[in-house]
């Protein structure tokens, strides 16, 4: 399973000046309520007695800018992070840093326009019955993004602040700070889950006949409904209007019904990577394929079904790498495990930053993941 991103607004959001140093603190994500994303935090408690997991993370507590792995976007750290019977509650100190990305965080979250924060780690949907569930969060580290409940008042607050700190003189130029600054946030949209029942695995795909089905299904003639957007994986949230607008289409009509149909998602899989959007969208998007690739496996009864974007590297070398893991760096079953989660997101799409963050943590891993065989052309 590959390491993923998720964005929450941040709960109960407080931020208070404590001895001279900016303290934001409230709760990351809360229980049995679902998220932005579709997915309801839950504990299965046949296993265990709690949804995130933070032995990792606790070892190193940085508050990251935007995922930016380099000491110059660390903001502060997290002095205090648990979970309880609500949900992840976080508490964050920020840097006294002078430099002028931090200044900025630490004066919207200060002034309350920013509220988010993004979690980096793996996500497991364990119970068969409810596959919305989200059983257990490995949490590896947390940033703060740009992403808000309302994005339009967040672009607006952003101007204003870097406005303000070019007034001030902290900055000469806003232009330069706002192209430093990556904002996860666009004006594209990827719609919510929406858990269709997938259709008859031999149902052939075409792109252009399903739209005019999905156009009359969801009373979409002339302009596209609200409901429209549910057949496509990605939408230009500034021109809901346009048909051209909604990208990634995997959805058809069925017997009356809208499905999600199985050879649409490969072919989602594979114009992806060439698909002009943000990589925090494309890793949302990834997620809700990878769902559908479990529901398929179901469905089909078929458990050699998996996703396109779990198959970077064949079972061999991930054999070769996990000797390497054992031999060389010394490292348990479990924690193998999750390394070599980590090396799949880096290969996927090539991730840089999972790459810098494996090179920190295992010095000239990568370079040993080259000589792997097969693997060469995949991260260049």
């Amino acid at each position: 399973m590959d390491m993923q991103r998720k964005t929450w607004t941040i709960q109960d959001f407080k931020a208070v000046n404590e001895n001279g140093k900016l303290i934001i603190s409230g709760y990351a994500n809360t229980k049995n309520k679902s998220d932005r994303y579709g997915d309801v935090p839950t504990v299965l408690t046949e296993k265990r007695n709690f949804v995130y997991d933070l032995a990792e993370f606790k070892k190193n507590p940085v508050m990251l800018l935007n995922h930016n792995n380099k000491v110059e976007s660390i903001a502060g750290s997290f002095s205090d992070v648990w979970e309880d019977d609500k949900g992840l509650f976080v508490k964050g100190v920020f840097s006294d840093s002078g430099l002028a990305e931090i200044k900025h965080a630490r004066q919207v979250y200060s002034e309350g326009h920013a509220k988010a924060l993004s979690i980096a780690g793996r996500f497991f949907f364990e119970d068969k019955e409810n596959p919305n569930n989200l059983t257990l969060a490995e949490i590896f580290e947390i940033s703060l993004v740009a992403i808000p409940a309302d994005s339009d008042a967040l672009v607006s607050a952003e101007r204003k602040c870097l406005e303000n700190l070019q007034k001030r003189g902290v900055v000469k130029d806003c232009s330069t700070v706002k192209e430093n600054l990556t904002v996860e946030n666009s004006n594209k949209t990827v719609p919510s889950y929406q858990n269709f029942a997938l259709s008859e695995r031999d149902k052939e795909w075409d792109a252009s006949e399903a739209a005019k089905r999905i156009r009359q299904f969801t009373d979409s003639v002339d302009s596209p409904s609200e409901s429209y957007k549910k057949a496509f994986f990605y939408y230009d949230a500034e021109n809901p209007d346009k048909f051209g607008a909604y990208k990634l289409p995997y959805a058809d009509i069925v017997n009356g019904k809208m499905v999600a149909v199985f050879r649409a998602l490969a072919a989602v899989s594979g114009r992806l990577n060439q698909t002009q959007i943000p990589q925090s969208d494309k890793d949302k998007i990834i997620s809700q394929v990878n769902k559908y690739y479990v529901k398929a496996r179901q469905q089909y009864d078929d458990p050699n079904i998996e996703s396109p974007f779990e198959r970077e590297m064949t079972p061999q070398n991930y054999k070769e790498l996990n000797i390497i893991l054992k031999d060389k760096f010394d490292l348990g079953r479990k924690r193998r495990e999750q390394v070599i989660a980590v090396v799949k997101k880096a290969l996927l799409n090539d991730d840089t930053f999972y790459k810098e963050l494996l090179n920190e943590r295992y010095p000239n891993l990568m370079e040993d993941i080259k000589k792997i065989k097969n693997v060469l052309e995949k991260i260049g």
